[in-house]
């Protein structure tokens, strides 16, 4: 290998093991401790209730006839090969980046092991409004959901570096057809060596010519 693992995203898998102990252990205490469709209110707006998801997030192709078990798996483990890739071709410094392919694979294998292993996903936190209740969902669900926002924060973090750092795009020639268009009468300005002094005089420290 060309570069040790350390020194790639892959030094973050040990956080996927960490989502899917968390998460699989929150699903083992909810197949013990409760029946199918029971509920414990934990907080406000917050409770415990044990679901049964076949399909997707928010119940998406759950009565599919069993073939989306096997979809919704593929998928799962299409993304996580994908993401590890990314993670090996990431250095380990790219925190944020690494951390959240780290909780999406998490979130995605926790998932996947539920489709494999019950043949259904088990869902239990349930966030509600008044009478109005949120789709149910897990801890995989949750990391998966952070995962892809810190992805999108990385996203603008970076645009706005680059927009920072972002070059002068005013060349020193382009000077030649500003000074024409203020018609200045001075011949000072109809020669080129002219126009690169005025462009170092106008043109702010951090500016770069190409």
């Amino acid at each position: 290998m060309s570069q040790s693992i350390c020194s790639t995203g892959l030094r973050w898998l040990w956080l996927v093991v960490v989502v899917l102990i968390i998460d699989l252990g929150s699903k083992y205490l909810i197949l013990q401790n409760f029946a199918l469709g029971d509920t414990v209110p934990l907080f406000p707006s917050l409770n415990l209730h044990y679901a049964r998801n076949y399909g997707a997030a928010f119940s998406f192709l759950a009565d599919s006839g069993g073939w989306q078990r096997w979809f919704f798996a593929g998928i799962a483990i299409g993304i996580s090969v994908i993401l590890a890739v990314m993670m090996y071709r990431s250095k380990a410094t790219q925190k944020l980046n690494n951390i959240a392919y780290a909780l999406i694979i998490g979130g995605a294998l926790g998932n996947l092991f539920d489709r494999l292993w019950h043949g259904f996903v088990v869902d239990m936190i349930d966030f509600y409004v008044g009478d109005w209740h949120f789709a149910t969902f897990n801890l995989a669900d949750t990391a998966i959901c952070v995962g892809a926002a810190l992805i999108v924060l990385e996203g603008f973090c970076l645009l706005k570096r680059k927009n920072n750092n972002k070059p002068c795009r005013i060349r020193p020639t382009d000077c030649c057809e500003i000074v024409g268009r203020i018609r200045q009468k001075s011949s000072k300005y109809k020669s080129k060596p002219a126009c690169l002094n005025l462009y170092r005089a106008i043109a702010p420290s951090w500016c770069t010519s190409r």
